[in-house]
């Protein structure tokens, strides 16, 4: 038989409540890039045809025991793209690499992405 102290029951507490916390995810990129359809893959298992998102898809999804509240952004909207990156657990920005002829735009909204996580939430790599 075990014996758990005061504090060890508290932290045993706190961990079962973290694993039970939806995480945020934000998906950004250009239009057209494949966020819709990484998202419709990670809740279904397969990739599907797509439209074009106006404005947001807001999908949970549950991953080895984890759940995820994954928020996927338009690529048209990006000037509200910092509006979900408060309280991120993570962000993903997904980059058609066939798209040769938007690579400096991806570049600078890479850039812009960069400067906003730091002062809303969050460093990156």
């Amino acid at each position: 038989m075990g014996c758990l102290t005061s504090s060890q029951k508290e932290e045993d507490i706190s961990i079962a409540l973290q694993s039970s916390k939806k995480l945020k995810i934000v998906i950004v990129g250009l239009e057209g890039s494949g966020k819709t359809s990484i998202l419709q893959y990670l809740k279904n298992g397969k990739f599907t045809e797509s439209q074009p998102t106006i404005g947001l898809n807001v999908e949970t999804i549950q991953f080895k025991a984890r759940h995820y509240l994954i928020f996927d952004v338009g690529g048209k909207v990006r000037t509200l793209w910092s509006h979900y990156y408060e309280n991120l657990d993570g962000l993903v920005f997904v980059i058609d690499t066939t798209d040769s002829e938007r690579i400096e735009i991806v570049k600078n909204e890479l850039k812009k992405l960069g400067s906003e996580i730091k002062q809303k939430c969050c460093q990156y790599i």
